[in-house]
């Protein structure tokens, strides 16, 4: 990714705010705000936060897979209820996941299995989220997510197309980091 790409990114944040008509604008530049450090990174762009029943930020994370190490582990989902989980300031019912992206399996299953109240989205992943498709887990998982809403987020159409240029960008030089890790 071109460091002018980035900065074009970070000058179209900057330049858009909330809008007060849309009530996920707000938390989605917040994990736009959270993408873009990622990408600076050399990371997907994806953030993640975990919302308090009263709307405060709980908990925030970045993707970063990429790092001197591989971390597979290394969603922005994962590290956010990792940080929640450490700190736990209230009980995960009492939460909800906010994230970018739509969430993958590994993280979807992770955030049913941390006991959150919901999860939403702002960008949809048709090929890799699993929120959309949760009817073809196991019946156990199945079962969790029953206990769980699961929905995109309500953003305005600026707000959804900086998302979706954050989560884009970068993401052929992703692939060929994760390629030559595993050898490929």
């Amino acid at each position: 990714m071109r460091m002018s790409d980035l900065a074009a990114l970070a000058a179209r944040r900057t330049a858009l705010g909330a809008d007060p008509a849309f009530p996920d604008d707000a938390l989605a530049l917040a994990c736009c705000d959270l993408a873009l450090s990622a990408l600076q990174q050399h990371n997907y762009g994806v953030g993640a936060l975990i919302i308090g029943g009263n709307g405060a930020i709980l908990a925030s994370a970045g993707n970063a897979v990429f790092g001197e190490h591989m971390n597979s582990a290394g969603h922005a989902e994962m590290r956010v209820i990792d940080a929640f989980e450490q700190e736990a300031p209230c009980p995960p019912r009492d939460t909800e996941l906010f994230v970018l992206l739509e969430p993958c399996p590994m993280c979807t299953t992770r955030a049913l299995y941390a006991g959150m109240r919901a999860v939403r989205w702002v960008i949809p992943d048709k090929d890799g989220g699993m929120l959309h498709r949760v009817r073809h887990l196991p019946p156990a998982w199945r079962n969790l997510a029953g206990l769980q809403h699961h929905s995109p987020a309500r953003v305005s159409k600026a707000v959804y197309a900086l998302c979706h240029s954050i989560t884009l960008s970068g993401l052929g030089d992703r692939r060929q980091q994760w390629r030559r890790h595993m050898g490929l």
